[in-house]
């Protein structure tokens, strides 16, 4: 009986107390069983398939962290819902962002504890994290941003320019890894108050936006097209509060009669030049308006609060229909005929790109448009199995009728007309032909 018992006794010893294999555990472990779980550490436990070809270890380890990541992760949205008032899908892009820049800032103190394969091949690593260690060390750099982020606000209110807007996104740059614990500053500067950094970014961004005011020189825009060709106004920026010129602001104008604009930005007197061009068409009236540009603004957040808040500043432009008097100067081979559908394009093109009205006499005009297309014979024909050849060229010339000097010019691509009966009506031909390329030409135009 006693031998019997000491056989048991021998086999219930090493079936507890468990092998080694390669410096692993083969008996199963109480970690892989229970997740560890107390108020000193968080844990995590990382696993995969067991594969000579790739560094298996690693990829545990990593998972190990991101176990890890996720439990900060739970705490960290949950304080964001208190600091950030936004929807979830904001809440989740900063939360993300965070736990990114936490988890390189506790792989210092991550202690791999203990490894395991199991029967089929899966490799198991247990992995914790002092919450001591972390968040001493964390008080630390989120002391680190908060100077660094109330700095650049004290340089952002000194002055209000361009740059206090980039400031600001800088400002919330050095705080977003951060924002869970809701980083506070001295403000306003001297009062003891200690006030969260996010919302005085927030309101700064507001006050600025509704400081900016936004003037036009001269205020009321009358503008002729082609008569005053290209011409040049002026916006004053300046602030409100203080009535001082606000430089670098970058603005960019909409409006229906542009496809696209370049940025405008102004210079140390808060003063911003631009050119209206002469392509207008429709409507004597139109409405333009100038928005604050923010597109070199980095930060995501701050980016979104600047546009909620930006405000819109409305231009009135009048246009004048200019008034065209045409006249058309059509030779072929030196006699001057009538084209009906080659100077009707012609005025259709005026109408609708230039807002242009035609008059029938030319004291009541602004502008002459003169038609002038001429053809010519450049060789005798050779036989009569081969055609007359004529040559047609000319094109469009714009001058004001005041003092007749030309202010447009477009010059028509050459064209080849023939005919079999005769040379006035190869000469014809290459008129119609230009009359049909009339499109093409205006489109290559300077205009």
């Amino acid at each position: 009986m006693s031998r019997l018992f000491l056989f048991y006794l021998f086999i219930l010893f090493f079936s507890c107390a468990g092998r080694v294999s390669n410096g692993v555990k083969i008996v199963k472990p109480d970690w892989l069983v229970t997740r560890p779980n107390d108020d000193v550490n968080w844990y995590g436990v990382g696993s995969i398939n067991k594969d000579k070809n790739i560094d298996y270890k690693s990829v545990a380890r990593l998972r190990a962290v991101s176990e890890i990541a996720e439990q900060i992760k739970v705490n960290i949205k949950s304080k964001l819902v208190d600091i950030v008032e936004a929807n979830d899908d904001l809440v989740n892009e900063f939360s993300s962002s965070i736990i990114e820049s936490r988890v390189e800032v506790s792989l210092d103190f991550i202690e791999y504890l203990d490894s395991y394969i199991t029967s089929d091949g899966q490799y198991h690593v247990v992995a914790k994290l002092s919450r001591e260690k972390y968040f001493k060390k964390l008080a630390v750099e989120l002391q680190k941003a908060e100077i660094r982020s109330a700095n650049l606000i004290e340089s952002a209110i000194s002055d209000i320019n361009g740059s206090s807007f980039k400031k600001l996104s800088q400002a919330m740059d050095e705080i977003d890894p951060y924002l869970d614990l809701n980083p506070k500053m001295i403000f306003p500067q001297g009062s003891g108050k200690k006030e969260a950094i996010y919302d005085i970014i927030s309101k700064l961004i507001y006050d600025y936006n509704n400081r900016i005011k936004i003037v036009a020189d001269p205020k009321k825009i009358v503008f002729t097209p082609l008569l005053d060709s290209k011409k040049e106004f002026a916006l004053q920026v300046f602030d409100k509060t203080t009535n001082k010129p606000i430089s670098n602001i970058s603005l960019v104008m909409s409006a229906s009669f542009l496809d696209a604009f370049d940025t405008l930005v102004t210079d140390q007197v808060g003063s911003a030049r631009f050119i209206l061009p002469d392509y207008l068409s429709g409507s004597s009236k139109y409405k333009a308006s100038f928005n604050l540009e923010f597109s070199d603004v980095e930060n995501a957040q701050a980016k979104r609060l600047m546009e909620i808040s930006s405000l819109v500043f409305p231009l009135n432009i009048k246009i004048i229909n200019p008034a065209l008097f045409i006249e058309d100067d059509i030779l072929n081979l030196g006699e001057k005929i009538a084209n009906k559908l080659l100077v009707n394009k012609v005025k259709t093109f005026f109408e609708n790109s230039f807002s242009a009205v035609f008059v029938s006499s030319l004291k009541s005009s602004d502008l002459i448009l003169t038609v002038n297309i001429r053809t010519q014979k450049r060789r005798e024909r050779l036989n009569n199995n081969f055609p007359y050849i004529v040559y047609a060229s000319g094109g469009i010339s714009l001058s004001r009728r005041a003092d007749k000097v030309e202010i447009k010019n477009i010059q028509f691509s050459e064209q080849k007309g023939s005919d079999f009966d005769s040379e006035s009506l190869a000469g014809a031909d290459a008129i119609n032909k230009i009359e049909k390329e009339l499109e093409l030409s205006f489109n290559k135009s300077q205009f």
